[in-house]
């Protein structure tokens, strides 16, 4: 006799106890981080730019689109740089790295109970309201 095989489990309904897990990603951080570093990079743009057409110098002006590192190895390429020039390429650096540091936070996210309905349709409630001019109760529909 050919042994049994095994039997696929049986599809239940859903259990609407237990949460659904669902990715978000961190808006307000892929939107800081990005206008941050958007900004530092862009002004690293224009720095090269003023490199490029600019006479003299010596070393790679390209270099100062490297995140992060760029603007250090920038500042290499002065020929005495003071302490305020240190100074402006340390925080010009941080600002880089805070920027891309929320923009890799946002996108990595997080997960959370995603938020559902399991009887659906229109959802009808009343609500107490109050207001500078009064109080009285609101009508929320939901679809």
């Amino acid at each position: 006799m050919p042994a049994a095989l095994p039997s696929a489990p049986v599809p239940t309904a859903f259990d609407y106890s237990r949460p659904l897990w669902v990715h978000r990603t961190k808006r307000a951080y892929v939107t800081s981080g990005t206008i941050i570093f958007g900004v530092t990079w862009g002004f690293a743009g224009m720095m090269t730019l003023l490199a490029l057409t600019s006479e003299g110098g010596h070393g790679n002006p390209l270099t100062i689109l490297l995140p992060v590192a760029g603007p250090f190895l920038f500042a290499n390429m002065v020929d005495h740089p003071s302490a305020r020039t240190w100074t402006l390429v340390s925080l010009w650096s941080a600002a880089e790295a805070v920027g891309v540091t929320l923009l890799v936070l946002g996108i990595k996210g997080e997960y959370v109970p995603a938020h559902y309905r399991p009887e659906g349709g229109l959802t009808i409630g009343l609500a107490p309201e109050i207001s500078p001019h009064g109080t009285g109760l609101s009508l929320r529909a939901r679809f």
